[in-house]
């Protein structure tokens, strides 16, 4: 294992993925079953491992955990190092779908309310229009707006790499996109782009350097409470708040797919279905009554006299 996150996991993935890797298998996966040899390996060993996982893990951990693992097992597969990859067909615990916590409107119109005329109200307002991550906020440059074209360019997101932020490569070529100003959203861009002028960033810190991630967590969540708002509301919430305000609106599948940059339209579509109801019913009776139009009344029957 420690072979395979050399050849393979530091070369082909990032390094914060790696590193992620590598914490799992000398925290889990190591101690439980190091001493097994690959040819030894089978799928026992691996169930007993995944039962002997601490309790308090979450059953998405166990999950990663696996998965790391069955990655790994997959490489030695195809060097034909092992016959088969025993970390499949285990037992494992059931993942509940997570139900995001999406802000209301009045929640919404609270939460602007508290963030008017503040430093990084541009940076929320472009969460809750346009749904960017928190790692492509922070990573916006100023060069990324297209004032002329009413235009904003995710480009890269910022990550905090061993204890260092980088503004790193997108991971898909999906979530490199070109996404419309709004009007509304205009004049804070303006604003933003006037502060520190020689800075890059677009949302530099008050003193210049990188935003690190988790203290605009600690700012969002400050202004939660100045707005008296839950604090179970998460920054990535408003990326659910714009998602579900585009399709709940008239959007399209495809239209969301493209300005929150998924690789799949099944990704948008399996997540913001439940925010479409009204807007089925609403294609389905347009449809049906376009086609079919009024009900035809029913034809009179005549009835031929009886013969005497």
């Amino acid at each position: 294992l420690t072979q395979w996150l050399e050849d393979v996991a530091y070369v082909g993935l990032r390094t914060r993925t790696a590193d992620y890797y590598k914490s799992l298998l000398k925290r889990y996966v190591i101690p439980a079953i190091g001493k097994v040899t690959l040819k030894d390996l089978n799928h026992q060993h691996v169930q007993r491992m995944i039962n002997g996982l601490p309790k308090t893990l979450s059953p998405r951990s166990v999950r990663n955990i696996r998965a790391v693992l069955r990655r790994a097992l997959n490489n030695a597969l195809t060097w034909r190092l092992v016959t088969y990859n025993a970390a499949t067909g285990i037992a494992m615990p059931k993942v509940e779908k997570y139900q995001a916590r999406i802000p209301t409107e009045a929640e919404a119109l609270a939460f602007r309310a508290a963030i008017a005329g503040t430093r990084l109200e541009p940076l929320y307002l472009i969460a809750m229009f346009l749904g960017l991550r928190r790692g492509e906020l922070l990573g916006l440059l100023k060069e990324d707006i297209d004032l002329d074209r009413q235009e904003l360019h995710v480009t890269g997101p910022v990550q905090l790499i061993r204890g260092k932020i980088e503004r790193v490569t997108l991971k898909t070529e999906a979530s490199r996109r070109t996404l419309p100003i709004p009007d509304v959203l205009l004049p804070a861009i303006i604003r933003a782009l006037a502060d520190q002028p020689d800075n890059p960033l677009l949302f530099p810190s008050e003193v210049g350097t990188p935003i690190l991630p988790r203290n605009l967590v600690r700012h969002f969540k400050e202004t939660l409470t100045r707005a008296e708002l839950p604090d179970t509301i998460r920054l990535h919430d408003l990326r659910h708040f714009a998602a579900t305000t585009l399709l709940a609106n008239g959007a399209d599948i495809s239209t969301a797919q493209a300005v929150l940059g998924h690789a799949d339209a099944s990704i948008t579509l399996n997540f913001y279905a439940h925010a479409m109801p009204n807007r089925t019913k609403n294609v389905v009776n347009d449809v049906v009554n376009k086609v079919f139009g009024e009900q035809p009344e029913p034809k009179k029957r005549t009835r031929k006299p009886k013969a005497r």
